[in-house]
């Protein structure tokens, strides 16, 4: 029988054929509702360098048809998922995983002046503190909110819980259903496992859902 994974984002397109091919079963609970709020917001003055965290801003501007606001600078992202959704649209992609290491990268690319960090609501502070730290003048531009979904547990075993952000593991925690499964836990990357403290956890070495997938199979047949 295959290992049965619970999901706490919304499914993506694939993900089901991707995982049922790497011999496990994905049980999706979304933890978190996203409102898009691109077309909504007010887009800030054009810059020459653009800041992506995540997925979910691409899909925010596509959605609110304002990735043209991207053109004639330079994108920065983290990520193969943010990268992969901004498709045919040049990039430079951090090697790292947090918005911090985005910083750095873009630092030690010589990136100056101004910055936009398209991002949602709630958000980590890492990525203005470095780039101001370093000379830079930030703005953050919000098109989307994520917001906690009260649910409950699924029904039956469940072999291994996977996180995507840091947000959707408090809400794990608020509803208490870290006391009634404790693992293993898998997270996206090293932002998301710090908020699983003092729990353990899997740390996907690629920031994607493949890359979580491929954590999870290796944890399971650890304890086998």
């Amino acid at each position: 029988m295959a290992a049965r994974i619970l999901i706490t984002r919304e499914e993506q397109p694939g993900e089901r054929p991707l995982a049922a091919d790497m011999g496990l079963d994905v049980v999706y609970a979304p933890l978190l509702r996203l409102t898009l709020d691109a077309g909504r917001s007010t887009a800030p003055p054009r810059a020459m360098h653009h800041a992506l965290t995540s997925r979910n801003a691409v899909e925010a501007l596509r959605a609110a048809d304002l990735l043209h606001h991207l053109e004639g600078s330079e994108i920065w992202c983290v990520g193969p998922a943010t990268a992969a959704a901004l498709g045919g649209i040049p990039h430079h992609v951090s090697p790292g995983t947090t918005g911090e290491d985005l910083a750095r990268f873009m630092l030690e690319s010589g990136v100056k002046g101004d910055v936009i960090h398209i991002c949602g609501e709630p958000r980590r502070p890492e990525l203005k503190q470095v780039l101001e730290a370093g000379g830079c003048r930030v703005t953050e531009w919000v098109v989307y909110r994520s917001e906690p979904v009260v649910a409950d547990l699924p029904e039956g075993e469940i072999h291994a819980v996977a996180f995507f952000s840091p947000s959707a593991v408090r809400q794990f925690k608020a509803l208490g259903w870290d006391a009634r499964y404790s693992g293993p836990y898998i997270a996206i990357g090293p932002t998301t496992a710090e908020e699983l403290k003092p729990s353990s956890c899997g740390v996907s070495s690629e920031a994607s859902f493949r890359g979580v997938l491929i954590t999870t199979r290796i944890i399971l047949h650890e304890q086998i």
